[in-house]
């Protein structure tokens, strides 16, 4: 049940960053006007960071809601 909780809380951490979960289109992919390999190997290390800044965020505010046990728990669940 506890390992229920911990992936509902990974899946709710996913969402609520509003990082997209599957394909995404060209229209909204803002590395598509690349010229090359380089422009485009500097575009997507740039959304990783963003990407990575705005996880980082939603953790923390996940981690600092949950009790002392589920925090554990969900470390435990990403060391897994």
């Amino acid at each position: 049940m506890a390992r229920i909780a911990v992936v509902g809380s990974v899946v709710l951490l996913a969402i609520v960053a509003g990082q997209p979960i599957g394909h995404v289109s060209a229209e909204s992919d803002p590395c598509s006007n690349a010229a090359n390999q380089r422009e485009l190997t500097e575009c997507v290390a740039q959304e990783y960071m963003k990407a990575d800044e705005k996880l980082n965020v939603v953790y923390k505010s996940l981690l600092t809601s949950l009790d002392r046990e589920h925090q554990v728990k969900l470390k435990a669940a990403q060391r897994a």
